[in-house]
């Protein structure tokens, strides 16, 4: 029987997931890969562009980046926010199980350039000829990113049309001073979400290329990319495309889904990587996503991305960055407990009051 070959460009769902050996979900063991002689992964770069300005004016615009840790773009400040642990709402992850399991899936994909990407992508779709070429041309556009030289906040302000230079980094992405701080053989992921209204069914793609390679202007640093995940559709409310965006770049954050995704043979593994990932979050209730304080029904604002919901927030698994966190607040129990220890306590107001 003829093994099928992870290298063609076909939806994995076809694929019978019973053939071949899959790769454990379970990632990494303790074992020193050193010690294996086997080479270890890549830091991985995630950007996520949301589609804004529909219907008026479509761009794509920069609204987060990971690397292990998330920064958010602080709306009105131009600046990104203090790398922190993220949090994810359940049904954003939800939501991108149910469209990763009946969307397109690549594995392997020997696309060269963003112009084969995309066409690879769209040819996969069940659209008329007139929606195939408008989604080509937007996945196309150049991004609007938040790239700082110099204090400069560099994109193209205007969005534009597809052309054949839009392979080539722009001039500033080389000025990034970001690219400066990831080590050598750094690869990228980039995640497009949003709401479009010429399309009546979501629009989802997984893509994992077998080489990495820049894709021009995608990304805000010019290094080789190796995932693409797009995640589009028709308005609808309670749809949360921008929090899906999220979850898919938490999902490529995660050292043990990336480890697995790197090595998945077709779609059963890939949503494997993520039930695994699902059974490690960490849930929180909704009144403990607001602060201190009574609940409130005012949503969060001045982080895009902020989105308090009554189904609660799910706090990944950063392993690393959890034991540092959880660190830090058994540093400060300790002081406050000792503090307390030595100080007489205050009578509270009641008994000030009766004087008892």
């Amino acid at each position: 029987m003829k093994m099928p070959d992870a290298h063609e460009n076909v939806p994995v769902e076809e694929m019978d997931s019973s053939l071949g050996l899959s790769p454990s979900v379970d990632g990494p063991s303790n074992i020193d890969s050193r010690e294996l002689g086997i080479s270890k992964d890549p830091l991985l770069f995630i950007q996520l562009n949301e589609l804004l300005g529909w219907p008026q004016a479509l761009e794509w615009r920069e609204t987060g980046r990971w690397m292990l840790f998330e920064e958010k773009l602080e709306v009105g400040a131009g600046r990104w926010s203090a790398p922190h642990v993220p949090t994810l709402t359940l049904p954003s992850l939800q939501k991108l199980r149910s469209l990763l399991a009946k969307g397109l899936v690549l594995l392997d994909c020997p696309a060269q350039s963003l112009l084969e990407l995309v066409e690879q992508v769209i040819q996969a779709e069940s659209l008329s000829p007139e929606l195939r070429g408008q989604l080509q041309a937007l996945l196309l556009q150049r991004p609007q990113h938040h790239i700082q030289t110099r204090g400069i906040c560099w994109g193209s302000a205007h969005p534009k049309k597809a052309s054949h230079d839009e392979n080539i980094p722009l001039k500033e992405q080389g000025q990034n001073s970001l690219r400066q701080k990831l080590p050598p053989g750094a690869e990228a992921a980039a995640v497009l979400a949003g709401e479009l209204g010429f399309l009546a069914q979501p629009v989802g793609a997984f893509v994992r290329l077998r080489d990495p390679v820049v894709l021009g202007p995608l990304t805000e640093v010019p290094i080789p990319s190796r995932f693409f995940c797009l995640l589009l559709g028709p308005p609808a409310p309670r749809r949360g495309y921008h929090e899906m965006g999220r979850a898919a770049a938490v999902l490529l954050s995660d050292p043990q889904f990336q480890w697995s995704v790197r090595r998945a043979r077709n779609l059963h593994d890939l949503l494997a990587a993520l039930d695994t990932f699902l059974e490690g979050v960490t849930v929180l209730p909704p009144a403990a996503t607001r602060g201190q304080g009574a609940p409130s029904s005012e949503p969060s604002r001045g982080l895009v991305g902020d989105s308090p919901t009554a189904w609660g927030s799910l706090l990944p698994r950063l392993p690393s960055q959890m034991q540092e966190v959880e660190g830090l607040s058994r540093a400060r129990r300790a002081r406050t407990e000792d503090r307390d220890s030595h100080e007489p306590h205050k009578p509270t107001l009641e008994l000030q009051r009766t004087g008892r």
